[in-house]
């Protein structure tokens, strides 16, 4: 092996580990964080797999292709011009991520609603006499 493959090798793990590192402090930790329940949590961390995988899928992409930084401007451009973007546009023409007065009213009102769903975490629940 020489020196060369012995750099490049030592590239790629340092910066394998830098990418883990960051994948968990990043993306496993407050998805971690954000449940209460253990399997809640098992399966946040399962999801997040699928999100490193998608980083490695990026930059296996990335180095095979050699893409152009400057393609990338390309490729928002032809999100510009595609249906998700007409929807997004629709979306906002009609108001949809807005917050109007009738929204703020409505989640006054429910408050209560949505304090109590399920997935935050309460310190006692009540058990039933049965």
């Amino acid at each position: 092996m020489s020196n060369d493959d012995q750099i490049t090798y030592a590239v790629v793990g340092v910066t394998a580990l830098i990418s883990l590192v960051a994948w968990l402090l990043l993306i496993v930790v407050p998805a971690w964080n954000s449940y209460w329940r253990l399997r809640e949590r098992i399966l946040a961390v399962v999801m997040s797999v699928y999100i490193l995988a998608a980083f490695v899928g990026m930059a296996s992409y990335y180095g095979r292709y050699r893409i152009d930084p400057a393609r990338i401007g390309d490729l928002f451009g032809e999100f510009a011009s595609s249906k998700l973007a007409a929807l997004d546009a629709r979306l906002d023409a009609v108001g949809w991520w807005d917050l109007t007065e009738d929204r703020v009213v409505y989640a006054a009102k429910h408050r209560d609603a949505f304090l109590a769903l399920p997935s935050i975490p309460r310190l006692a629940r009540p058990r039933s006499a049965t």
